[in-house]
């Protein structure tokens, strides 16, 4: 799973002219779902959007330095402390400095709000071509379920009163007032290669080389286990998306033999 969040102060999401939901402070999120995606992708990234410290805390006030007359000074000198600020007058008195306080505070710690918009084109390539490849994107009609599960998971997560969402497979404005900006990028299948690049890149920097082109893994009985399953659960997606395309090229196909009697007959697709 893919999520484009954003920090901000208002969002909402418009159909036909009519709101159908807003929140103020709080995370705007898109949500693309690819058609390799499991639960467990669903609950890693509930709790990264959930956990996620986008937000500053409240700045923390130094005490002011001042600087007085000795105590050994004649009390006829002696300056007089004033009750409202309890600094001598005539003393000086440094700025008042506050203590940084940013990336302190996860939108559960601000009581705000979360608004998930489904966003299937998250998931195109453009490798080829100038028009996007969409096939990556789980079908709509497993998408939607899987979509519905992922905004209950964040209410069970959090407060379900506090997620909101967008209307799923239509044509929606999406308008938000982004603070900052603050704009961050999560890919659920990207973060297990994310630990490997960085201790490359840490032995690059300490001068090592390294003589073998990746670095070797243990396959221990419950990998080979898990490989052969997820190779066996990508099978049977791409053999069920290959028996849908036939069925819409048949379908098509009598439509048009029928003169165009049927060419308005829903067809399924895998847009969302």
């Amino acid at each position: 799973m893919k999520a484009v969040i954003q920090r901000c102060l208002s969002a909402s999401v418009v159909v036909e002219g009519e709101t159908i939901s807003s929140i103020g402070k709080g995370l705007l999120v898109l949500v693309g779902i690819g058609h390799d995606d499991t639960p467990s992708d669903s609950s890693q990234l509930i709790r990264k959007i959930l956990n996620l410290r986008l937000f500053d805390a409240d700045a923390e006030p130094l005490p002011a330095e001042t600087s007085t007359l000795p105590d050994s000074a004649p009390s006829s000198i002696m300056p007089t402390v004033s009750p409202e600020t309890g600094v001598a007058e005539g003393s000086v008195s440094t700025p008042v400095k506050e203590r940084s306080r940013a990336w302190k505070r996860s939108v559960m710690d601000i009581d705000g709000e979360v608004l998930c918009v489904s966003q299937f084109t998250l998931m195109a390539r453009t490798e080829k071509g100038s028009k996007p490849d969409f096939h990556q994107a789980m079908p709509g009609p497993s998408s939607k379920p899987m979509y519905d599960d992922f905004l209950v998971g964040l209410g069970k997560a959090y407060k379900p009163e506090k997620i909101k969402g967008g209307k799923f497979a239509a044509m929606m404005n999406v308008s938000l007032c982004n603070e900052g900006p603050v704009t961050i990028l999560l890919d659920t299948k990207s973060s297990s290669g994310s630990s490997t690049s960085n201790s490359n890149s840490n032995s690059s920097r300490n001068g090592s080389v390294s003589t073998s082109k990746a670095p070797s893994r243990v396959c221990t009985p419950a990998i080979q286990e898990l490989s052969l399953k997820e190779k066996a659960e990508r099978g049977k997606e791409k053999a069920r998306m290959t028996k849908e395309r036939k069925i819409r090229a048949k379908a098509e196909w009598e439509a048009r033999k029928k003169g165009g009697g049927d060419q308005d007959a829903q067809i399924m697709t895998a847009e969302d």
